[in-house]
């Protein structure tokens, strides 16, 4: 769950809250997952790019990045993004989107 406010918390975009000790979408009170972090099957595709993925998997909506241990588009929330780099470098927010909006525009020349 990212969080970009103490009473904020988003799941791939969507506002989720805790109740009764599982995290919850805060719209329909809908559990997405215990504290234990097991979530099931009911989890809602990316705000930002409309697609679903398995927990664990990397985001589509920047896919695989060389170099990079994880990684978060913000699904939406740009000052959710965030990139953690092999050699622990943390870029975090809008320098975030920045350094995507970069790697896709390389990615665009090289065709």
């Amino acid at each position: 769950m990212s969080r970009s406010h103490p009473d904020e918390c988003y799941f791939r975009g969507h506002p989720t809250t805790v109740i009764d000790g599982k995290w919850c979408y805060a719209d329909t009170h809908e559990v997405i997952t215990d504290l234990d972090g097991d979530l099931p099957d009911n989890i809602r595709p990316c705000k930002k790019c409309g697609k679903k993925f398995p927990f664990g998997e990397p985001d589509p909506c920047i896919g695989f990045l060389p170099g990079v241990k994880f990684a978060c588009c913000g699904h939406g929330n740009r000052s959710d993004a965030y990139v953690l780099f092999d050699n622990d470098v943390h870029l975090q927010g809008f320098k975030v989107t920045n350094y995507f909006e970069g790697k896709k525009k390389r990615k665009r020349k090289k065709k």
